[in-house]
């Protein structure tokens, strides 16, 4: 049989679509988030593991406790931060050499979307267009961070499944490798992949022995690894760390989140009336075709639900709902298939503005969300949108410019002004400054700070610390936040005498490349005060040095 040739829409959407996903790479510097993954990825290459360490060299943001068995970080799944080390090793460690890898896989994640769509050639085509130009999923897949790997990884189970249930040739093997690459990257998306799988089988396939058996013995090896990766798990503290919120609280913000940013919830109406105006007709859309799509329809509808309510019990972040950005946009053009398949000319005009309203504005958000917004059943975790009205094109400005934030400017300033082998405590954005200079770093998260009679050159309490700090003294509260041990620790032990304090021009915001879709264009633009430094003013300062590693953009 000849193999089917390369979609040109396909090619125009991936060529059209690349330089959102690997212009400018370089730049920003990576945030806190991309800068623990790139520091483990360091750490392979030094010692083969990605271990936590001890003191000044620790790389946590959760005091150490995602250390376990023999000090490995037990948090965050091997196969991410492999890939970054791969990538180290290949290209040297920069900034752009820590991103292109999820870059490509976000570029990917197009290719399996419109796979898993082929069912129909427009539906495919729309579905690729959609998650290739959507501003949320590129701008995780524009992370050094397990996102774009991770939606890769469940298209790719998705896929492989759907063609087991084919009988294509290989489907098993193909199965098997996706599930095991998931199950290394992020357990909790593949234990909700594999639990809706199972879920599909029992509503569609029950009857098929023979298919039952592939399906099992497809999921023995991912089984078998995230097995053994949940045992290593328990010799950590991570399960201190997934549950600081209510359920009902994280389950309203993720159903919040995916009628904003994911599928609309307005589209449903079409399919739905479609079907009225069918069944009144008879139904003519009884054929093997619509039955393979009805399943379609209720894999993704069973595989977002088991990943929405895993995530529900963690923390309340976007970036839980990014391995689902290829089945919503699967799933939303399912529900624009009815208008595409309709002969009258006014029914694809409507698809066309649909799909033009969702792909270049931040319309279809507001709709969605008004009639929660005017009933006041919006959570409260629900950030403040700070979605453009073209959300898009404002993205490819942003990209386009450099604008350099705290983190970056204070690295900059402390490659002109520090000294050989100097030292900083700092509340936050200890990571960054952990990898892109060779100070010895306290503070931020890890919770290490200066052992007794140590005092650092340099000191940097970010303006949200002390917001923070002035709050819980109001209230007469000790905050547990590990980034106010720093501020705790400047109080009581660093002379306001022996310092001096100097501001930089920018803003002391914690918004340097955040990826929430909403958190990326507003933070920016809020007022904060200015950066303020202290530098210690006795002893003298070390020769001024270049920039060790990886150089600022």
């Amino acid at each position: 049989m000849a193999a089917r040739r390369l979609d040109p829409w396909l090619l125009a959407i991936l060529l059209i679509a690349s330089p959102l996903y690997l212009y400018a790479l370089d730049r920003p510097i990576f945030w806190q988030d991309e800068a623990e993954q790139a520091l483990h990825a360091r750490r392979i290459l030094e010692t083969g593991l990605p271990l936590v360490g001890e003191g000044a060299e620790r790389i946590s943001q959760e005091e150490g406790i995602e250390a376990g068995w023999r000090g490995l970080q037990l948090y965050h799944g091997f196969l991410p931060i492999y890939v970054t080390a791969a990538s180290f090793a290949v290209f040297g460690e920069s900034t752009w050499a820590g991103r292109i890898p999820f870059a490509l896989c976000g570029l990917l994640v197009v290719v399996l979307t419109y796979a898993l769509a082929r069912h129909r050639l427009a539906t495919a085509r729309l579905a690729a267009a959609l998650v290739a130009f959507s501003v949320p999923f590129i701008l995780h897949a524009r992370q050094c961070r397990y996102y774009a790997i991770t939606a890769l990884g469940l298209a790719a189970v998705l896929l492989a499944y759907r063609r087991l249930l084919g009988r294509k040739r290989g489907a098993r093997w193909q199965l098997a490798l996706a599930g095991s690459a998931l199950a290394l990257t992020h357990d909790v998306v593949f234990l909700s992949a594999s639990s809706a799988l199972g879920a599909h089988m029992l509503l569609w396939e029950r009857g098929d022995r023979g298919l039952w058996t592939r399906f099992l013995t497809s999921l023995v090896a991912p089984v078998i690894l995230c097995g053994g990766w949940l045992a290593l798990t328990t010799t950590s503290g991570r399960y201190l760390l997934v549950r600081r919120t209510s359920f009902e609280a994280s389950l309203s913000y993720f159903l919040a989140e995916t009628n904003a940013h994911l599928l609309p919830w307005p589209l449903l109406a079409i399919p739905l009336l479609a079907l009225a105006l069918c069944g009144r007709r008879g139904n003519p859309w009884e054929d093997a075709a619509a039955r393979d799509r009805r399943s379609l329809a209720a894999l993704l509808f069973m595989t977002a639900v088991m990943v929405i309510l895993s995530s529900s019990l963690i923390y309340p972040h976007f970036r839980f709902l990014v391995p689902l950005a290829p089945a919503a946009a699967v799933a939303a053009a399912l529900c624009l298939e009815p208008l595409l398949g309709g002969g009258r000319r006014a029914a694809k005009l409507g698809c066309a503005a649909i799909a033009g309203l969702l792909l270049l504005t931040d319309l279809p958000r507001l709709v969605a969300e008004a009639p929660f917004r005017a009933a006041g059943w919006l959570p409260a975790a629900r950030h403040a949108s700070g979605m453009p009205p073209f959300p898009l094109a404002s993205l490819a400005a942003r990209i386009h410019e450099d604008r350099p934030g705290p983190v970056a400017t204070v690295i900059e300033h402390l490659h002109d002004h520090a000294g050989a082998g100097d030292s900083i405590l700092t509340s936050y954005g200890d990571l960054p400054l952990r990898f892109y200079t060779d100070l010895i770093v306290y503070g931020g998260r890890s919770g290490v700070l200066p052992p007794p009679g140590v005092r650092p050159d340099w000191i940097w309490i970010r303006a949200r610390t002390r917001a923070l700090h002035a709050i819980l003294r109001k209230q007469g509260v000790e905050g547990a936040n590990p980034t106010l041990a720093a501020l705790r620790w400047t109080l009581e032990h660093a002379d306001p005498d022996a310092y001096e304090t100097y501001r930089l021009p920018v803003n002391d915001r914690n918004w340097e490349h955040r990826p929430d879709p909403d958190l990326f264009f507003l933070l920016p633009e809020r007022a904060a005060p200015a950066v303020q430094l202290m530098r210690r003013r006795d002893e003298p300062r070390g020769k001024r040095r270049a920039p060790p590693g990886p150089v600022l953009p």
